[in-house]
């Protein structure tokens, strides 16, 4: 006997099947808010203004649009001075009302991060005195209406989980571990606002405190701002089974940092460690493993301080960023021919849209390059004899990145063989580092009046150089030999982010070998390699004589794997020493 169901019951069967997979109906919705400009009054600019927060938040709404589906209509973008706290309540408001359980919520803020000094937990032990607080733009509000406070954004976050929806939050901002959580107990190992030292503090973004309010802004910040809050509000991952995740770009006492992306294009170093997994990753990504991928590219890859934190409910492990089961497949990137040039075209698409110089689109058989880009469109050449029109549509193959050395470097060089160098070496450098007063690595102090001087592994150096220094103390930096020298190079020779130059002057630094003998600090006869600043001639007079950033070896006559290890602990500190030259992104695409 054959069945047969009417239409409507066909219909009915196949949504109960649609409904029964992950994820179908449910609505996603985005808050983000990204502030550039800080106002001491409506019309005044504050100059603690900052680069790249609008460019995280625009690509924030890319990334959810095409990695994850959002529909753009749902996603609220807050800018500039747009970010005030009655405008992200009202959102939030907003949002919380069209959710229902069971539907997915990202809240995204790229901008200043402050402490608050709370006067009425000084006794708690767990908050012990502070909060934290988000900065709107609006630094003139007067009752301090331009910070929005951890308590505040926790009770929005509560209300998000007892309705069940699936809440993440991302705080690309300084201080905002535990924001939208209770303050550890290990907090405030130091003053928050005491200078740490950092090269590049124009990146941070953080308000120095005593260079904020100049006389009439309403939120005076020559101190921390007091307030008094004796509430405690349940943090959102207290609430059993919560869905919730929040993802802080550094620790609770830390600075975040802006950075210069491969394009120049500045962003928050969280939001750029986000993004660049996803651009890397032709699969979705599960949360743990996404997590892990931001520590290891932030601490690891680009050597920066502040450490990523992230509390999340253990349901969302194995889901991807959005709360969500893992998509299956992912559409890629692709950009519109808008005009045609004799050798380029122009696309429909920016750095705001996932691209970057060095990107390649096919489209059929016509391949194009990224060569020049804007936050929305982008001129890219194309081999001769390609035929490309208006209209045609591009995927983005391959994410090749291209930029320029962030730090360019001159290795002082003598053209012999180590066995050669090791020669003069005993003949030359022994008898002179027994001299009394010969300085080293390990054993200097600043003296602007004692020279140093520059080999050029030559007979006689040895009487040259002490009858120059007489009785003063005297260092002596070496050109390192062309065997370990060739090394060196081939090693780098696919770095994008560091450069062999071969003039001098057109160098940030040179690298020198110094013979350093046995002493208190230093137990056995050694060679060091070192950057520092160039030296001028045969000699030189400098207050500092060696650098922090060098690489020990017991000898230099090296066999491969020696040599091997040599060269990785110097990409260590020459990415140690290029962090400290500013914010730029190392570039992890190797040179083409």
């Amino acid at each position: 006997m054959i069945s047969v169901y009417k239409p409507s019951i066909i219909i009915f069967l196949c949504f109960l099947h649609l409904i029964s997979i992950p994820g179908f109906g449910q609505n996603k919705y985005a808050v983000l808010v990204g502030v550039n400009d800080y106002y001491e009054s409506p019309t005044v600019k504050s100059f603690h203004s900052l680069k790249g927060c609008v460019n995280d938040a625009l690509s924030m709404k890319s990334l959810l649009i095409n990695r994850f589906g959002f529909d753009k209509t749902n996603i609220n973008l807050i800018l500039n001075e747009k970010a005030t706290q009655n405008n992200l309540i009202n959102v939030m408001a907003a949002t919380l009302t069209k959710s229902n359980a069971g539907d997915v919520v990202l809240f995204f803020f790229s901008g200043h991060g402050i402490y608050i000094d709370n006067v009425a937990l000084n006794q708690d032990p767990i908050k012990k005195g502070y909060n934290q607080s988000l900065i709107m733009s609006d630094l003139y509000s007067p009752g301090y209406a331009c910070l929005v406070k951890d308590n505040t954004l926790k009770k929005v976050f509560n209300q998000f989980v007892a309705k069940k929806v699936i809440l993440t939050t991302i705080f690309d901002c300084c201080y905002s571990g535990n924001m939208s959580m209770t303050i550890s107990s290990q907090l405030m190992q130091h003053n928050p606002y005491v200078n740490d030292a950092i090269n590049d503090t124009t990146s941070l973004k953080s308000i120095y405190i005593d260079d904020l309010d100049r006389m009439s802004r309403a939120v005076n910040m020559t101190v921390m701002p007091v307030i008094t809050d004796k509430e405690i509000v349940p943090r959102p991952s207290e609430t059993k089974n919560s869905n919730f995740a929040a993802i802080s770009a550094c620790k609770d006492d830390e600075k975040a940092s802006e950075i210069w992306d491969e394009s120049g294009v500045p962003h928050g170093a969280l939001t750029k460690a986000i993004l660049s997994t996803y651009e890397k990753s032709k699969l979705d990504v599960p949360l743990l493993k996404l997590l892990t991928k931001i520590t290891t590219e932030i601490n690891i890859n680009q050597h920066f301080r502040q450490k990523p934190t992230f509390h999340y409910d253990g349901l969302r492990n194995l889901n991807n960023l959005i709360g969500l089961p893992l998509q299956t497949t992912i559409k890629p990137l692709s950009a519109i021919c808008i005009g045609v040039k004799t050798a380029s075209i122009t696309l429909n698409v920016g750095y705001n849209d996932g691209f970057a110089i060095g990107n390649v689109l096919i489209n059929k058989g016509n391949k194009v390059t990224i060569s020049k880009i804007t936050r929305d469109s982008a001129s890219a050449t194309f081999a001769t004899g390609h035929q490309v029109k208006t209209g045609d549509v591009f995927i983005l193959k391959d994410h090749f990145r291209l930029s320029s050395p962030i730090l360019k470097i001159y290795i002082a060089l003598a053209n012999v063989s180590v066995s050669s160098y090791m020669s003069y070496v005993n003949r030359e450098m022994l008898p002179l580092s027994k001299q009394k007063n010969y300085i080293d690595y390990f054993n200097w102090y600043n003296d602007p009046d004692s020279p140093t001087f520059l080999s050029s592994i030559s007979i006689g150096e040895r009487n040259k150089i002490s009858a120059y220094a007489k009785n003063q103390n005297f260092a002596v930096l070496l050109p390192l030999p062309k065997d370990m020298a060739a090394s060196i190079k081939h090693f780098f020779r696919k770095d994008q982010s560091i450069a062999f130059v071969n003039i001098q002057k057109d160098a940030d630094k040179v690298l020198y070998l110094n013979y350093a003998v046995k002493s208190k600090n230093n137990q056995n006869p050694c060679f060091v390699i070192t950057y520092r600043d160039g030296l001028n001639g045969f000699v030189d007079q400098d207050i500092y004589k060696f650098s922090t950033f060098f690489v020990k070896l017991n000898q230099i006559t090296l066999n491969p794997s020696a040599m091997a290890s040599m060269n990785n602990s110097l990409k260590t500190i020459t990415y140690n020493l290029a962090r400290t030259r500013g914010s730029n992104w190392f570039n992890s695409y190797t040179k083409r």
